[in-house]
């Protein structure tokens, strides 16, 4: 079962996870997310209801939200390949997103990039020196 339910914690406090929003494009398993300290980006992932072909399962979506304030997901643009399992760094103004694997193109070497702050689609950073997919990030900011 996919959802799109959206659930947040306070760090600094021990509880359980509360209620934030839901997911508005279509539930998925394996996107990424990153984001800055105002938005927060969730994109690609996998999405099967049992009659797509494997290339209509992989999501090149983009969603965002407001961490801020607890609602859904509004459309931020698409990714310049449909992936999931894809990496993701941010430095609070630019989020890059890293490889995944692309449907029956198989793992992707593709890097794309968007501004935080504006919606729209991604462009292309560039290439990884390899295909890969589940790839670990960090950045400084």
């Amino acid at each position: 079962q996919y959802t799109t339910h959206i659930e947040y914690f306070n760090i600094p406090v021990v509880a359980n996870s509360t209620t934030f929003g839901s997911i508005a494009s279509q539930g998925r398993t394996n996107p990424t997310g990153t984001g800055s300290d105002t938005r927060m980006l969730i994109a690609g992932g996998f999405y099967y209801s049992g009659s797509e072909t494997l290339d209509n399962r992989v999501r090149n979506d983009i969603d965002y939200l407001t961490i801020a304030t607890t609602g859904n997901t509004t459309d931020f643009g698409d990714l310049t390949v449909k992936r999931t399992s894809t990496g993701s760094t941010s430095n609070n103004v630019r989020a890059i997103f890293i490889g995944g694997f692309a449907g029956t193109s198989g793992r992707t070497n593709t890097m794309d990039y968007v501004t935080i702050d504006t919606t729209s689609n991604a462009t292309d950073f560039g290439d990884m020196s390899g295909a890969g997919s589940y790839a670990s990030t960090a950045s400084g900011t």
